[in-house]
């Protein structure tokens, strides 16, 4: 059995091939790269509706796709759990000719457009291992951590993801709720940070916050804690701040990178999210990756 790799990523869980890279073009839409070349790509987006052609046609403008439905067009046999979760809906090809398959979740109504670039639909019928990891209702996700790329972390509940980049060098993704506002980052590779600037200056950049305010937790983790008194609060108030801050910087050495997390609230619950996100984060140990032939 070929070694696999687990996305978890923006409610939406899956399994993909080791040798895959994986490309995050926006909160919901993920490429799929096989030696330097696009393979398979996915957008997704929580509906709560059930599938009919008029609302799957009202997808696909969402979608920006200039697709048209193809009821009529046989797709091949689907594992069971497959076809007893999802609605599938067969388009037909785009110009270009990518083929293109559109499943709506039954429970929870999240449509998921799934694009082939270089394969057909026999194929991904035979590739059970792909399609029986698809998941998106939030009962399959409860225990389960954010997972994309090399890392992964942990999300408290109740933010969702407001924006991403994953530009060379640094990943950063914030996340929102009512009273609090999240950002986990990534520096790969840490090496070419650390000739710029030492540890110290890229965890207070980061945090906007002070050199001597810096906790040394150990010899590869700093960490700063930030909470305003009753007029600090009125003031943080006026000034459209957040009076709560925690945040934590952890250097991974062997895997040249580093990770870290702001956590900023309104009220001391922003201190057990910090403590949540700090023991829940870290660089996924990779498999050695199978190389130079096509799956």
């Amino acid at each position: 059995m070929s070694a696999a790799n687990d996305i978890h990523w923006n409610h939406l869980h899956l399994s993909i091939p080791a040798s895959w890279e994986t490309i995050v073009k926006s909160p919901r839409h993920l490429i799929f790269e096989h030696n330097l070349s696009p393979f398979l790509e996915i957008r997704w987006q929580e509906t709560g509706k059930r599938a009919s052609e008029r609302h799957t046609k009202s997808i696909l403008k969402q979608f920006d796709q200039p697709l048209s439905v193809n009821l009529h067009q046989a797709f091949p046999a689907l594992p069971d759990n497959i076809a007893g979760r999802f609605d599938v809906t067969v388009l037909n090809k785009r110009r270009h000719g990518m083929e293109s398959l559109l499943l709506v979740c039954r429970q929870c109504g999240t449509t998921i457009l799934i694009g082939l670039h270089r394969k057909s639909f026999d194929w991904l019928a035979t590739n059970t291992s792909l399609m029986q990891s698809i998941r998106c209702c939030p009962s399959d996700e409860a225990s389960a951590p954010w997972q994309i790329q090399d890392f992964f972390f942990a999300v408290p509940n109740g933010f969702e993801l407001d924006s991403c980049s994953f530009q060379f060098g640094i990943s950063d993704l914030r996340f929102t709720q009512k009273c609090a506002d999240l950002r986990i980052c990534r520096l790969a590779p840490a090496s070419q940070h650390l000739k710029q600037r030492p540890f110290k200056e890229l965890f207070a950049t980061f945090c906007s916050a002070p050199l001597e305010s810096m906790q040394v937790v150990d010899a590869r983790t700093l960490r700063y804690l930030s909470s305003a008194n009753a007029i600090g609060r009125i003031w943080h108030r006026i000034r459209r701040k957040r009076p709560f801050k925690q945040a934590a910087f952890t250097h991974f050495p062997d895997h040249d990178r580093i990770l870290g997390f702001m956590v900023c609230g309104d009220g001391r619950s922003a201190t057990t999210w910090g403590t949540q996100l700090e023991n829940a984060y870290g660089i996924i140990q990779e498999t050695a990756k199978v190389t130079g032939s096509d799956p």
